[in-house]
């Protein structure tokens, strides 16, 4: 019974993870907006209206 919880907690945390790791990923702009992209505090490209995706937990930084 144990071993059942268990595995439904491990689940459940890496779903959660997932989740996080994905809002933090995806970036949307709108139509009158643009995005520049920073990494580690150099300037990478520019990025028109839209989705796009950047590196998270602070690699990548998203300035509208």
């Amino acid at each position: 019974m144990n071993e059942a919880y268990f595995s439904v907690g491990v689940a459940l945390l890496l779903t959660l993870g997932a989740v996080i790791v994905a809002t933090s990923t995806i970036k949307i702009a709108k139509e009158y907006e643009r995005g520049v992209v920073f990494r580690l505090g150099r300037l990478i490209t520019l990025r028109g209206p839209g989705l796009f995706f950047i590196f998270p937990f602070g690699i990548d930084h998203v300035r509208k």
